[in-house]
């Protein structure tokens, strides 16, 4: 093996090396922030369970209450969940601290600034006046 041959092999190992390390990065970040939802999840479960063993043991009186409270923490956390969810999709498929919005060059985009309803549905100053020309002999 010469040292051409070498020096190119030992250029792929640490190329390779690199991109496994942050392969392992990207991964390592995602899966942390699918803990972190399934805990906060779990978490508001959690206190959902305990209102309602208190409602069960306060007067009926207080019970409406309870059934707001679990009513209110329920859609939050579906919303909250929601938004996190929402936020892993959009990220970058290569780095995970960075999103990704697409290409602001695509043809959806110019589509869209084409077929701009304001721009084709709006009449011209003019054709809104209905002052009528003074007619000579008037």
């Amino acid at each position: 093996m010469d040292d051409a041959e070498l020096n190119a092999w030992s250029d792929e190992v640490e190329n390779n090396t690199r991109r496994m390390g942050q392969v392992n990065r990207y991964y390592e970040l995602k899966y942390n922030t699918y803990k972190n939802i399934g805990i906060e999840v779990i978490l508001v479960l959690i206190v959902i369970i305990i209102v309602n063993i208190l409602g069960n043991i306060i007067p009926e009186n207080f019970e409406k209450y309870t059934i707001f409270v679990t009513i209110i923490l329920a859609v939050g956390i579906i919303c909250r969940t929601a938004s996190k969810l929402y936020d892993v999709f959009i990220r970058s498929n290569r780095k995970f601290q960075e999103y990704d919005f697409g290409d602001p060059n695509d043809n959806y985009r110019k589509e869209l600034s084409n077929n701009d309803y304001y721009t084709k549905n709006t009449a011209p100053l003019s054709s809104m006046t209905n002052i009528k020309q003074p007619v000579a002999g008037d």
